[in-house]
């Protein structure tokens, strides 16, 4: 059965930890406003999907190089359907210990999976346990909602691997196989990780013990490769 899934796991982590309600319950609003997406078994529409998924990545290069790579490396499955009822966009995450990261995003390049991708975005990373890693025009959009971030020193205890920090203190550095060395920035509210405000960021920088990042427009954080792709 499908779900609104955003929506019905805030309401799950609500009746699990009751101390939380207060702040989970205003959220099911915020949950409920993303329309169209709902949860599918894992491998759904995988055809599809990975034509979303090539379509959108492609002058930024692979990161999968199989569908049943993606299939193998993403546990929680999400799509948007158009108004013919077929996916126009597509979410694949994978649930941790901290929440749920998300690992890949796309669309078919339709109004209505653009509109669908850019709802999801710009909601998801306000809800306690979902996060991501960001670059590109993924990046561009999810900094217009001003989103909680994670300082680049942090990151490495989230991900369990190594980054290079860039002066900013939120951006990073790290490679990507089938892709090379791309800058990203950590989104959301992975569970018990201290999070910043984008806008003025308060995170230490190697060799200084605290760094107030200057108060620069967010869209011009992104990356230099952000417009490739096309959202």
């Amino acid at each position: 059965m499908t779900r609104f899934s955003l929506r019905s796991r805030t309401i799950r982590l609500a009746f699990e930890k009751p101390e939380l309600r207060p702040v989970l319950l205003p959220l099911l609003k915020v949950a409920a406003s993303i329309p169209g997406w709902e949860e599918v078994e894992r491998g759904s529409y995988l055809d599809q999907i990975w034509d979303m998924y090539a379509k959108t990545y492609a002058k930024l290069g692979l990161s999968k190089g199989s569908k049943q790579e993606m299939v193998s490396d993403y546990n929680y499955w999400e799509i948007a359907r158009g108004s013919s009822g077929e996916p126009v966009a597509f979410i694949v995450s994978k649930n941790t210990g901290l929440g749920t990261k998300l690992g890949l995003a796309g669309s078919d390049g339709s109004g209505e999976g653009k509109t669908a991708l850019k709802q999801y975005l710009g909601t998801a990373f306000k809800l306690p346990g979902h996060y991501a890693e960001v670059s590109h025009a993924v990046e561009q959009v999810v900094m217009k909602h001003n989103p909680p971030v994670i300082c680049a020193s942090t990151v490495p205890q989230v991900i369990k691997k190594p980054v290079d920090p860039s002066n900013d203190g939120i951006h990073y550095t790290r490679n990507l196989s089938g892709v090379g060395q791309v800058e990203k920035v950590m989104v959301g509210n992975p569970r018990g990780i201290e999070t910043t405000d984008p806008r003025n960021p308060v995170c230490p920088i190697e060799g200084e013990p605290v760094r107030f990042a200057e108060g620069e427009d967010p869209c011009d954080l992104d990356s230099h490769l952000a417009c490739q792709i096309d959202l």
